[in-house]
């Protein structure tokens, strides 16, 4: 009845990522470690509640959105929301 395609599926394990802030995203692109900065996007993202200055964060996000990595680009509009 069904077809095998031959399509492989990959199991991925998600995780918060700690509370990060804007700086620490700045200091993971400086040094090439998109991992580290994806994952402080995000955890500046969701813990910005906690005291952080969002207008900062906003900005980077949206200057980010002009990065030559296409997932920083798409992962900075996850984070602002649109």
């Amino acid at each position: 009845m069904y077809k095998d395609l031959g399509v492989r599926h990959e199991h991925h394990v998600f995780h918060n990522p700690p509370p990060a802030v804007p700086a620490d995203v700045r200091t993971a692109l400086d040094r090439g470690d998109l991992s580290r900065a994806l994952d402080a996007m995000v955890g500046s993202a969701l813990y910005d509640g906690d005291g952080g200055d969002w207008k900062e964060l906003q900005e980077l996000h949206l200057q980010l959105l002009d990065h030559e990595d296409h997932q920083v680009r798409a992962l900075a509009t996850t984070c602002l929301g649109i």
